[in-house]
């Protein structure tokens, strides 16, 4: 059985979506935790797109530049730690 990955989800940020994307991310989140939790084919996802600061180049109104949004970044972080508090 191969695991499923969510990947490049993302919320596209214009001013003052960030809480739009917080959400959108908790409910992404919240799918792959239900699927994980009760053995189903996700494994873990990952978001578009993680950005250092300095590369604004490269923004697309996608990024998230962890340093600059710490709301985001908790969202990330909890997630990180719910799934790697489950027993396989």
């Amino acid at each position: 059985r191969k695991p499923l990955l969510v990947a490049e989800f993302g919320w596209k940020s214009s001013g003052n979506a960030v809480a739009q994307r917080d959400d959108y991310f908790r409910m992404v989140y919240d799918a792959i935790y239900a699927s994980v939790k009760g053995g189903g084919p996700c494994a873990g996802g990952l978001f578009w797109q993680v950005m250092a600061p300095g590369m604004e180049s490269w923004a697309d109104g996608y990024e998230v530049v962890l340093e600059r949004s710490p709301s985001t970044t908790a969202v990330v972080s909890q997630e990180c730690a719910r799934i790697g508090g489950i027993t396989p």
